[in-house]
């Protein structure tokens, strides 16, 4: 992630296998591109060792009007969508 990052983005592991990243003064496109970035670097890495290991990824853009725990609860259903659709992809809250 840090070499993917860039230096005022910040990562936090958020429970067992869950990262939080947030990407600061960033719009939807170039944040979905970060994403998939993030997603084909672990990708290419497992490939190295020859064990697959894939990452799906969800995300929401801020919004002022939300609190914290609205925001992180839009970047989870966001995530389990990604999951739902057959893992290993990115999908944006707003798209649900």
């Amino acid at each position: 992630m840090v070499h993917t990052l860039r230096k005022n983005d910040i990562a936090v592991r958020y429970g067992g296998e869950e990262f939080l990243l947030l990407l600061r003064d960033i719009n939807s496109t170039a944040c979905f591109h970060t994403c998939e970035r993030l997603r084909h670097c672990v990708e290419d890495e497992s490939k190295k060792t020859g064990v697959p290991i894939t990452v799906s990824i969800g995300y929401a853009m801020f919004t002022k009007n939300l609190s914290s725990v609205q925001h992180i609860s839009n970047v989870d259903k966001a995530l389990y969508a990604s999951k739902e659709k057959g893992r290993n992809q990115t999908t944006n809250f707003k798209e649900l």
